[in-house]
């Protein structure tokens, strides 16, 4: 370095992927690697991208098909606020689709410009063709199949009025372990313990550059929930397989948490008769227990979900799982749009 004599004036830079200003342009980026590793689109690309609206509005867009706006249902979840109801109307929780569409005053302003919405709705988060394929017999399901279905069952945590109960995307727990940032995790752990029940996808991938990496998966569960709280537990289907890594990240949860919690502790978990349904026991316990946080919400006695964990999760109903969360896909990605 003490060699390289830097100029007095400004930069040259020559990249293909910089614009005619020298920007560095993230989205050329993007389509290279898409390019690069024959990636499928998703299924709203044309939708949101070929288009002539202003970029503003094809990224707000792009947001709310996958219902990252800040509505307030999307808040209460990131417990900014305590209430989702929505502001204008009084009537109902704040979410992608009664913002645009239900809500009366949106309603209105869609009448008045002669637009009839009483069939469209949001689309919501849509699989890719290889996140399908995914489910196929024999095959080994991908993660955004395991947070589409996380989408699918906090919904129906919420309109059950349950808010404070997180399933996390399997990427942010992927985070919270290569992520340098000790403060970015701290926030991360804060939000965390404000519910009372966490679920954190767990994979072995030990690459944090290698996107799409590892060979299993397992589940922690931050419970603050029943009498046994505060505590985390480890279910695993394959035989604790996975403990190294779910231990790991228990302890950086530790190190966080605003309260104190015991070490991890090895639940004894329903067991995978093969080597490509670590995902699908991972969604299927999670079913299973939000089931319970819906009993127990409306007045159940069941201390916890063990009970009733072991009849709800086997390999003969996993296997049956996997052909209705196939069946489910297809038909959503068939009938999605206004």
């Amino acid at each position: 370095m003490a060699n390289v004599h830097l100029r007095p004036g400004a930069d040259r830079r020559s990249s293909p992927l910089c614009d005619k200003d020298g920007v560095l342009r993230s989205g050329t980026v993007y389509k290279a690697a898409m390019t690069a590793t024959g990636s499928s689109g998703c299924q709203f690309y044309e939708f949101v991208w070929c288009n002539r609206a202003p970029p503003r509005t094809q990224f707000f867009t792009w947001l709310l098909v996958q219902e990252r706006i800040q509505c307030r249902v999307n808040l209460l979840m990131k417990n900014i606020i305590l209430d989702a109801t929505c502001e204008v109307c009084q009537e109902a929780p704040e979410d992608c689709d009664h913002l645009v569409f239900r809500c009366p005053f949106s309603a209105a302003v869609w009448a008045t410009l002669g637009v009839d919405t009483t069939d469209c709705r949001v689309p919501k988060f849509q699989l890719s063709p290889d996140d399908i394929n995914s489910l196929d017999a024999n095959n080994s399901v991908n993660d955004p199949v395991i947070n589409w279905v996380f989408k699918d069952l906090m919904s129906n945590l919420e309109r059950n009025g349950i808010y404070d109960v997180l399933l996390m995307d399997p990427s942010l727990s992927y985070l919270m372990l290569f992520d340098p940032d000790d403060s970015a995790k701290a926030t991360e752990a804060q939000m965390l313990s404000s519910c009372r029940l966490v679920l954190l996808p767990v994979n072995n991938n030990s690459n944090p550059d290698q996107s799409g990496g590892g060979n299993h998966w397992s589940l922690i569960v931050f419970d603050q929930w029943t009498q046994y709280g505060p505590r985390l537990l480890h279910y695993d289907s394959a035989d604790g397989s996975n403990f190294n890594t779910a231990d790991r990240l228990a302890n950086m949860m530790q190190r966080h948490l605003l309260i104190g919690t015991a070490d991890l502790m090895v639940v004894r978990t329903p067991q995978q008769g093969n080597d490509n349904n670590c995902a699908l026991f991972v969604i299927a316990i999670a079913k299973s227990i939000c089931s319970w946080c819906e009993r127990a919400a409306a007045g159940g006695q069941e201390a916890d979900w063990s009970a009733t964990l072991f009849r709800e999760v086997d390999d003969a109903k996993v296997a049956k799982l996997r052909i209705e969360l196939h069946k489910r896909a297809q038909r959503q990605n068939n009938d999605e749009g206004c």
